[in-house]
């Protein structure tokens, strides 16, 4: 590994983005499906076998970890100055070298993810998945009937939070979410002790590439700025012509008219608003 050089990367780059690209297809393919029908148990199982398959694949290359590592991290920002297109990924790989744990440990939390927070995620994901909210005697999903709450007319923005309310106000649905998360958030905090971050936000904030001052300073003037929205709201209810918002028009439109735009056209504008990023 001492004599590796910035050369012998770019090989595995694009080898790496060949496989990334296949499994990203069949994982996207395997959730959207799965989407249609939370309760599908062919997409269900084909799931299981992708997630199973994803984490023999990050084990069997737990490897270059420990050889980035022996490189370190001063030999590592030194190869992304010679490597433009990888330079991010390298400086990165590069900042987090403190956090990575041995391999035999790296190896272990990879296979307990499958039973714990990660499966966790996925109950939560197939539990609010399965949802199905009453509105005018239809039956929506999540997504349908969250976005009923942006509808001009107050009575159907009423019926959707109603709806909305009586879902996740059933008790047996309040205490599954509510061990679900706290075991997302146990198994959480001890991936943070274990690799030494200095706060809950640093994992999250390093895969942003922000500095925890960044986010706490961001934070802080969303607070202080509080007295801003509160202003905005008055407005609005002014506008509305109501005395005080109400729970229900948080999201209500100020407009009265509505456009609808087909696929083609809102795949356009997203794509045209991606190129400026």
């Amino acid at each position: 590994i001492k004599h590796f050089k910035a050369k012998d990367f770019p090989p595995y780059f694009q080898n790496q983005e060949k496989l990334r690209i296949v499994l990203t297809k069949i994982a996207f393919y395997l959730m959207y499906s799965q989407s249609l029908n939370t309760q599908n148990p062919k997409f269900l199982k084909k799931l299981a076998e992708y997630h199973f398959l994803s984490t023999e694949l990050s084990n069997k290359m737990l490897f270059v970890n420990e050889e980035l590592k022996q490189l370190g991290m001063k030999k590592l920002i030194q190869y992304s100055k010679q490597l433009p297109e990888y330079e991010n990924y390298l400086y990165q790989e590069a900042i987090s070298l403190k956090h990575l744990l041995d391999e035999k440990t790296e190896f272990a939390l990879n296979l307990k993810s499958q039973s714990g927070s990660r499966a966790f995620v996925k109950l939560y994901d197939e539990l609010t998945g399965s949802f199905l909210f009453e509105v005018a005697g239809k039956k929506l999903t999540d997504p349908e009937v969250r976005a009923l709450r942006t509808n001009p007319n107050k009575k159907i923005r009423k019926q959707a939070y109603d709806a909305i309310q009586k879902v996740y106000n059933d008790e047996k649905v309040q205490i599954t979410l509510s061990n679900t998360y706290k075991s997302i958030v146990r198994g959480s905090t001890s991936s943070v002790k274990l690799r030494k971050f200095d706060s809950v936000m640093s994992p999250n904030n390093m895969s942003e590439q922000l500095s925890n001052q960044v986010v706490d300073l961001l934070m802080k003037e969303v607070r202080s700025s509080y007295p801003l929205y509160h202003r905005y709201l008055k407005l609005k209810a002014k506008v509305m012509g109501v005395k005080k918002i109400d729970s229900v028009d948080l999201y209500a439109p100020l407009s009265k008219t509505e456009k609808k735009v087909t696929f083609k056209e809102s795949l356009d504008m997203y794509l045209e608003m991606i190129k400026k990023f």
